[in-house]
């Protein structure tokens, strides 16, 4: 007997993200935690809309998913530090006038708004957030 697969569904959660983010990561990292990454697609000037900045709201998403969301936290790429806590090593180049501390200021400025869950994404960029979740 062959074993019929269901057509897939199409799920309202799809309406929250913008057409150009894509969700790259959705894993389980324990019983009360969900690792989430996003990806903008889009390169800057490579579309007069789609190349804008793109808002996503995590907790909302993931809510969507079927789970009840209790927070969000912003990781940085690889998943093992709280955004916040990163700070950039002073590192002097010829060509390059940043300082580490401004550095410093403009990632922290652009963390997650934990108690809103939302995260923008510029061009090209991924994000990753861990988001509380509670058992039903």
């Amino acid at each position: 007997t062959v074993a019929k697969t269901a057509a897939p569904v199409k799920r309202s959660s799809e309406a929250l993200l913008p057409h150009n983010v894509k969700l790259l990561t959705f894993q389980a990292v324990s019983t009360d935690e969900v690792l989430i990454r996003l990806e903008h697609v889009f390169a800057i000037d490579e579309d007069a809309t789609l190349s804008q900045p793109a808002s996503v709201n995590v907790t909302a998403l993931v809510n969507e998913m079927g789970f009840t969301t209790l927070g969000a936290t912003e990781l940085t790429l690889t998943g093992n530090q709280a955004k916040k806590s990163q700070h950039y090593l002073p590192w002097s180049t010829a060509d390059k006038k940043e300082k580490a501390t401004e550095l410093n200021e403009k990632a922290a400025a652009k963390v997650l708004e934990e108690n809103e869950g939302v995260i923008t994404l510029d061009p090209m960029e991924i994000r990753t957030a861990i988001v509380k979740v509670a058992r039903n």
